[in-house]
């Protein structure tokens, strides 16, 4: 081998290990600074992940399952977490024969609070009926603690999936009093002083005993 070309291979093989080193080196420290920046990101804990927004079926299930069915109201946002309202209060009341009333499409004129421990819930819609997606024309207010939630039209779905009357004796006569089912679910309904919104799914059974 020529002194040319041993010394042209030498450069050759000097010129690829420096690439190397080069290469290794700046490849490490690029691989070093991606490791710390995905250690600053932030891992959320098991127990931080949000759980996804309640099926009304699941919701209707569980308060089937209560000895005292009133409504149940899952909530996101301002308000977060599962309310239980364990008592109903109706305020429609109709002595004699609920006239006017079609026992294949009976019609209601809904009035009823249901309350709890840490909260109030407050529905009223005429002349509502079964399997009937009310949107407007209805008043739905829910209160927990200090706050308090006043829906606007369009922002809650109200269904009634059950009908039907009562016939109860009181001391001053026969009173004819409705029991029904319904589920109510809200979107983005703001809080009345501080603005910040909050969403309810709610299932509520009421029967007069």
């Amino acid at each position: 081998m020529s002194g040319r070309l041993r010394r042209d291979l030498l450069v050759a093989v000097f010129a690829g290990w420096l690439v190397f080193s080069t290469v290794y080196v700046f490849g490490r420290l690029f691989l070093a600074g991606v490791g710390e920046r995905l250690a600053e990101v932030p891992v959320a804990a098991a127990d931080e992940v949000a759980a996804p927004a309640p099926s009304v079926d699941g919701l209707r299930a569980d308060l089937a399952s209560t000895e005292q069915p009133a409504a149940l109201i899952e909530a996101r946002g301002a308000i977060d977490g599962r309310l239980v309202l364990d008592r109903g209060q109706s305020n429609v009341a109709l002595f004699g024969n609920p006239f006017g009333v079609d026992p294949d499409e009976p019609a209601l004129d809904l009035d009823v609070r249901f309350s709890g421990r840490d909260a109030t819930l407050r529905i009223v819609a005429e002349g509502i009926t079964v399997g009937e997606t009310r949107t407007g024309r209805m008043t739905v207010v829910i209160a927990a603690g200090p706050q308090t939630f006043n829906a606007r039209p369009g922002m809650c779905a109200l269904e009634m999936s059950e009908i039907d009357y009562v016939t109860i004796s009181r001391p001053w006569g026969q009173v004819v009093l409705p029991s029904f089912s319904g589920q109510l679910v809200c979107i983005d309904v703001p809080e009345l002083r501080s603005g910040e919104n909050a969403s309810f799914t709610v299932v509520f059974a009421y029967e007069e005993h």
